[in-house]
């Protein structure tokens, strides 16, 4: 079962196995649900956590296409997470975007060749960047009008 904590969205086991998702793990509930409304309003499967940990057990489970993390987080902070992935996937790791107001981050964004987001950021801006990472996972071009809504 899952709870408010690990939340998926678009009837994820139904949907989502083996398909295209970005998995979110920020512990910042508001904003963990802001991201994750507008990723599903635009049409993307979306799974979310606030636990390192859970994430990691899922990206070995079912691999994301994108991974957007937080860096400070309790327990397992990203920087951990994404070390951790790195070893386990090593070249297929998913494209990374790193969301935070952590000073370490444009170094961890070299070191995971991922995205930095600064915290606070605009939603638009984390939707342009979702989509550019979906293309490079994907190494195809994303379908522009299904992924494109304008911010409100």
């Amino acid at each position: 079962m899952y709870d408010d904590q690990h939340r998926l969205t678009k009837s994820f086991y139904t949907q989502c196995m083996g398909s295209p998702y970005v998995l979110i793990v920020e512990d910042d509930h508001d904003l963990r649900r802001m991201i994750e409304s507008l990723l599903t309003k635009v049409g993307y499967v979306v799974e979310s956590t606030p636990h390192a940990d859970f994430a990691f057990q899922r990206c070995r489970d079912n691999p994301p296409t994108v991974i957007i993390t937080d860096l400070m987080m309790p327990g397992v902070d990203g920087a951990s997470l994404l070390r951790r992935l790195q070893r386990w996937f090593g070249d297929d790791l998913a494209p990374v975007i790193i969301i935070s107001a952590s000073q370490a981050r444009g170094q961890l964004g070299k070191e995971f060749g991922a995205r930095v987001l600064p915290k606070p950021f605009r939603m638009a801006d984390l939707l342009q960047i979702v989509q550019e990472a979906f293309q490079e996972s994907l190494g195809e071009s994303v379908d522009a009008a299904q992924h494109t809504q304008s911010e409100n």
